[in-house]
């Protein structure tokens, strides 16, 4: 009987720690498929030059470049749903900061995201419109 008992403690054992882990390489997983450098090629329906986006997996931070100051922010992904923090940025004195204004607006709005190939879509948690879209460098 001990015997048996001395088993099904250790299978238990086992279980648990399998699920843990299987859980861990999920969250993993959701965290590096959004990971890579990549060029914004629209902000919000319009074309731009100069900007990037970079999302770092492992240490849940996007940074880049908004076409005059260097940005950055953590970021929390479940699933499809992302949401970026609060940004912080250089402050360099550029003569346009429009698109870079508009840029930081669109990344605070930010709820989902969809990455097919080496494209990214960004979309607007309020009502799901396009909010950038960026090609993988």
């Amino acid at each position: 009987m001990k015997a048996i008992l001395k088993i099904s403690l250790i299978l238990t054992i086992f279980c648990m720690y399998s699920c843990a882990e299987t859980q861990q390489v999920l969250e993993t997983t959701g965290r590096v498929q959004l990971d890579g450098t990549y060029t914004i090629t629209t902000l919000n329906g319009d074309s731009v030059n100069g900007m990037t986006i970079n999302f770092s997996g492992i240490t849940k931070r996007v940074s880049g470049n908004g076409g005059c100051n260097q940005y950055f922010a953590d970021y929390t992904l479940n699933n499809l749903t992302l949401s970026i923090g609060d940004i912080g940025a250089t402050k360099k004195a550029c003569p346009n900061l429009d698109n870079e204004t508009e840029l930081f607006e669109a990344l605070a709005n930010v709820g989902s995201y969809n990455s097919v190939g080496k494209s990214l879509t960004l979309y607007s948690k309020d009502n799901n419109d396009v909010l950038i879209e960026a090609t993988e460098n």
